[in-house]
């Protein structure tokens, strides 16, 4: 074989050796490694109070990221707010978790709906097109809402929120059922839900 032909051929061993480097960056590494790992949410929430004269504005945020691993697009999500009083036990039937004692004999009692906000995204049917809040891996967004309460009125206010995630794209579209309560308020039933509660003191 010739000096020319050895070249030739080492010159195709490294075309070939570039090509699968390339593959396995762009193609393995970005596209189907990342879909053969579990999907993975990490939701962490904050809250922040603002005192006027006669009102308390309390801000709640929830954030949202994705650590790694599929893309993530967010179904639905609903969050409420409830006035949460002090209550002896005994007085009601409504007590709140222990970790919530106030002082010895007294309790939180939630009280009247404050807030009841959330939305079907496109990845649901009937959801609302175009909505969407997309998290590639290390990505991260946020929701706000904020309520509005008398001064001394409420002893805190307590948040909840559902979550429902789901590997993207949303194929075929997620079928969610929403309760719709008599105080106006609704609920999402069903769904791979991430669900939890904060206590904001006011």
């Amino acid at each position: 074989m010739t000096i020319k032909k050895w070249r030739h051929l080492v010159e195709i061993c490294a075309i070939a050796a570039a090509g699968l480097w390339a593959f396995y960056v762009f193609v393995y590494e970005e596209r189907i490694k990342p879909l053969s790992q579990p999907q993975r949410l990490a939701i962490s929430t904050d809250a922040a109070v603002k005192n006027g004269d006669r009102f308390q504005f309390v801000t709640f945020t929830l954030r949202l990221r994705n650590p790694g691993g599929p893309r993530i697009d967010i179904a639905a999500e609903q969050i409420e707010a409830f006035g949460m009083s002090v209550g002896r036990p005994g007085g009601h039937g409504n007590t709140s978790p222990p970790e919530w004692n106030v002082q010895p004999g007294y309790y939180l009692v939630q009280g009247p709906l404050l807030l009841s906000t959330g939305m079907l995204r496109e990845g649901t049917q009937g959801g609302i097109v175009g909505r969407h809040i997309l998290l590639r891996a290390d990505e991260a967004d946020q929701l706000q809402q904020t309520v509005t309460v008398p001064r001394g009125k409420f002893a805190a206010v307590k948040f909840k929120y559902i979550v429902i995630p789901a590997r993207a794209p949303i194929v075929p579209k997620m079928p969610l059922t929403v309760a719709h309560r008599a105080d106006g308020s609704f609920e999402i039933l069903n769904g791979p839900q991430d669900s939890g509660e904060m206590l904001v003191p006011l």
